[in-house]
């Protein structure tokens, strides 16, 4: 093939420089290297999202503690991402306000007691919490935070829905999926539907040990690293590299004996192999992740993923 000129379309993330910079010097000096910088929306799509879904165009809202992002995907790509300075943190700081108690229990009755859509919440599901400042307790009902929780998640949704109608979409045949660990209330999916109008769905990793919404990021983070450690031509560990070998051995083995009930390979197998590849020699994966809105950088964050793997 001849050519005189080479064109490509793609997408230019940008953040603020020293900020990180700043965070690089943090993980070189804790003894720790980074491989590769990852964008989180990027990363949880490849997860919470299907192919059909980032074809005919889908937002994806991940609401974490401290920020919310919001990702566009169209035509196979991620096409827009944006962050609102939202999260679950404001939910739990709206509850331990209502109720006088600490951050810690808020936190804990917004996920084991609380309702994000006020016209499901129970008034007969109770429960007991410490005032601040006395030993007294209180019980309360579900209706009360029930009406907190669906105030502020509800402005964040019409905060994501602004910010894509300010990208220039209007209507995404895919809908809205929602992940990120404010979904684990009960609720969020109702209001979401009566919010935005629209299809909508939570997402969930689907591996054993992590079919939790929180888990997305990190899940897709894993994978980001897996898939790009294969396209650099990175030698991988003897972990990831076995079961190639194994169901080669396999297929010539099965000629020579009678045919037999083989275990079926299994998505979570691979995944155990994969988190094999990058925990062999270490108890500590880190990544960071940012987004912008108009070139300029609003969100960062450092993410630590530990796990204590046993061979």
């Amino acid at each position: 093939m001849i050519g005189v000129r080479l064109e490509m379309e793609g997408t230019i993330i940008t953040c603020s420089k020293t900020a990180l910079h700043n965070t690089l010097r943090c993980v070189e000096r804790a003894g720790l290297s980074i491989t590769d910088i990852c964008l989180q929306p990027l990363a949880a799509g490849t997860v919470a999202l299907s192919k059909d879904e980032k074809n005919l165009g889908v937002a994806l809202i991940d609401i974490g503690g401290g920020c919310t992002s919001v990702s566009v995907f169209e035509n196979d790509h991620l096409a827009a991402t944006s962050v609102t300075p939202l999260g679950g943190n404001n939910i739990t700081k709206d509850v331990s306000i209502g109720l006088r108690t600490s951050t810690e229990e808020a936190e804990d009755v917004k996920l084991n007691h609380g309702h994000a859509f006020y016209d499901e919440a129970r008034e007969d599901e109770t429960f007991e919490i410490m005032v601040i400042g006395s030993n007294n307790r209180e019980t309360h009902h579900q209706l009360e935070i029930a009406d907190m929780i669906e105030a502020r998640l509800e402005e964040i949704y019409v905060f994501a829905a602004q910010e894509i109608q300010r990208m220039g979409y209007r209507h995404l045949p895919g809908g809205f999926v929602l992940t990120g660990g404010t979904m684990k209330m009960a609720g969020v999916q109702s209001l979401a539907e009566d919010v935005l109008q629209t299809n909508v769905r939570i997402a969930i990793p689907d591996y054993i040990g992590v079919r939790e919404p929180q888990y997305t990021a990190g899940v897709g983070i894993l994978q980001f690293a897996y898939h790009n450690a294969k396209i650099q031509g990175k030698e991988l560990s003897e972990a990831v590299a076995m079961p190639a070998a194994e169901n080669q051995q396999t297929k010539q083995s099965k000629r020579k004996r009678t045919k037999q009930a083989d275990k079926p390979k299994t998505k979570e197998k691979s995944f155990a192999n994969l988190f094999k590849y990058f925990l062999i020699n270490s108890d500590h994966h880190l990544a960071c992740d940012f987004a912008t809105i108009g070139g300029k950088k609003i969100c960062w964050s450092l993410k630590q993923i530990q796990i204590n793997w046993r061979r």
